[in-house]
């Protein structure tokens, strides 16, 4: 903050995107809002809608101790940055293009402070895990990679996504996991989305998102479940060799973008295949949002002790998808893949 000479920065967070409140606060504002506060000089404060009846809970959970709720943050921040004499300061605010318009417009209005938009560099931080965070995402993988080789006995053709999901979230609950997400895809070129009665085919594919402490890992594969397909097996073996080579090579330093491109480039180069979708995230969420997004804004470089997710899939002229998700850390000479396994 001082090197960006800002006075002070302001982190929103509702049920869409809590993850940058929470990293710093451990406040999770669920259905309600929150904003926290963090000045150079003074007191750090939480704004939030959430009811006073709540306050026992908050101290359960997060350290702030200055926790005010209103039905009014904007103003509430407004008057607290004033008494601070921050009128006329630099302020960072971090999900700038999603602050609400009501608390944005206050502080345009009454406070004659420069608001500068602080979110890049703040998740740039946030990529870079310490390694307490580095062995819960561990643990998570070590869950998730666990709970698809005890489901494998039971993939068989005919099989519903229903019986999957529940066989997946029973061994992933019992190894300690907080939060378990499913996402199966029956057949070829569908999308993948939560589990349904529907039957498995011969080429099923399922990604699996396990929390633990709060922090998550990523697993999908494609399953060949007619081994009489020789051909087919062929083609996989051929597709991880190319992936496990270029994943391997995504070290510290290396370009994000080149290695994606890479990446696409290999696979479309393959015989038979007419499409492949690479999805990659940092990681960053690690409580709520899993989802996969290109933010590649935060920082366009590999580095030491980043988790990535990266999706892989690909479709084939011939109507087969292989897919294939998994969770990284980044090390200087080399990339460990969480979820590889035996």
């Amino acid at each position: 903050m001082r090197t960006r000479k800002l006075d002070v920065i302001l982190i929103y967070g509702d049920a869409n995107q809590s993850g940058n409140l929470s990293y710093l606060t451990n406040f999770f504002p669920y259905a309600d809002t929150g904003l926290f506060v963090l000045p150079v000089k003074g007191r750090p404060r939480v704004f939030t809608t959430h009811a006073y009846r709540n306050m026992p809970w908050f101290r359960t959970t997060t350290w702030i101790k200055d926790i005010i709720c209103t039905n009014d943050i904007g103003k509430e921040c407004v008057v607290y940055l004033e008494s601070l004499n921050l009128s006329s300061g630099r302020i960072g605010v971090v999900t700038f293009g999603t602050l609400p318009y009501p608390i944005y417009d206050r502080l345009q209005k009454k406070l004659g402070a420069i608001l500068v938009d602080f979110s890049s560099e703040y998740e740039g931080i946030r990529t870079i895990k310490s390694r307490n965070e580095l062995k819960r995402v561990s643990k998570a993988a070590q869950i998730a990679v666990e709970s698809l080789r005890r489901i494998r006995p039971i993939l068989t053709p005919g099989i519903s996504g229903f019986e999957i999901a529940a066989e997946i979230e029973l061994s992933a609950r019992k190894m300690g996991a907080e939060d378990v997400l499913c996402s199966i895809r029956t057949e070829a070129r569908q999308e993948l989305s939560y589990p349904t009665k529907d039957r498995m085919t011969h080429t099923p594919s399922l990604e699996i998102a396990v929390e633990y402490n709060g922090y998550w890992a990523r697993l999908g594969r494609t399953f060949l479940l007619d081994k009489s397909d020789e051909e087919i097996e062929n083609k996989e073996q051929d597709w991880i060799s190319i992936y496990s080579n270029i994943t391997s090579e995504m070290t510290s330093g290396r370009s994000i973008d080149g290695c994606i491109k890479e990446l696409r480039e290999r696979l479309n180069s393959r015989k038979g295949v007419k499409e492949t979708q690479v999805r990659f995230s940092f990681g960053l969420e690690p409580y709520w949002s899993v989802s996969f997004h290109n933010n590649l804004e935060a920082t366009k470089f590999f580095a030491q002790n980043m988790v990535l997710f990266l999706r892989v899939d690909t479709i084939s002229r011939d109507n087969l998808n292989i897919l294939r998700t998994d969770t990284f850390i980044v090390n200087k000479r080399r990339t460990d893949c969480l979820t590889l396994e035996e």
